[in-house]
C-alpha cells in the first residue's frame, strides 16, 4: 500500500505543476466516426468528461494523461500509428498504473483479470508497477461516444480490479 500512496503523491505533484482543464475548443461530437485518432481526438474525449489534462504529448504516438473528478489518473495513447505528415493512429490504449503494492502477485493479478474480463490487469515486477488496460481497435470505425464509453469502462472497473489485486474480495 505504501507504493500505491507514493505513486499517487508523485503523480499528484506533477498534476499540481502542470494541471489544466482540457482544451474547450477541442471538438467532441458523439456521433462522429473515428477510424483513426490524433492528439486532438484524445483531448476531445477527456474534455467530454470535464477532466483535467495533466500531460499531452504529440511527438511519436500521441498520448494524454488526465485526472478524473474522483482523482483517478489515466492515460489515452494512440497505437498502430502512421508516420508522415499527419500522425494518425488506428487504435487507442487506455491505461491506469500504480506503484506495486506489497500484496500484489501474479496470482492476485490473475484473479483480477478473471473477475473483470473487460479490462486487462497486469503486473511488471521489474518496474514494480501494476496496471489496468483497455484497448480499442478503430480500423472500421467507432463513434466518439463509443470511445468515450470505453474510457468509462476502464475508470469504472479499475477500483474493483485494484481490490482484487490487493487480495480484498468484494
Amino acid at each position: 500500500m505504501r507504493k500505491i500512496n507514493a505513486a499517487i503523491l508523485a503523480i499528484s505533484a506533477v498534476f499540481c505543476m502542470v494541471g489544466a482543464p482540457a482544451n474547450a475548443e477541442t471538438d467532441y461530437s458523439p456521433d462522429r466516426i473515428l477510424k483513426s485518432v490524433e492528439l486532438d481526438d484524445l483531448k476531445a474525449v477527456v474534455a467530454s468528461f470535464n477532466h483535467k489534462v495533466i500531460m499531452a504529448e504529440a511527438d511519436g504516438e500521441p498520448s494524454i494523461t488526465a485526472k478524473s473528478d474522483s482523482g483517478l489518473i489515466y492515460s489515452l495513447s494512440g497505437s498502430a500509428c502512421k508516420e508522415g505528415e499527419r500522425q494518425t493512429c488506428k487504435g487507442v490504449i487506455m491505461q491506469v498504473r500504480y506503484g506495486m503494492p506489497d500484496q500484489a502477485s501474479y496470482r492476485t493479478v490473475a484473479t483480477a483479470n478473471m473477475k473483470h474480463a473487460a479490462i486487462s490487469s497486469w503486473i511488471d515486477m521489474k518496474s514494480e508497477t501494476i496496471g489496468f488496460t483497455r484497448y480499442v481497435v478503430l480500423n472500421n470505425g467507432v463513434t466518439m461516444a463509443n470511445l468515450r464509453e470505453n474510457v468509462n469502462v476502464l475508470m469504472a472497473l479499475t477500483p474493483s480490479a485494484l481490490k482484487w489485486v490487493l487480495g480484498k474480495k468484494e
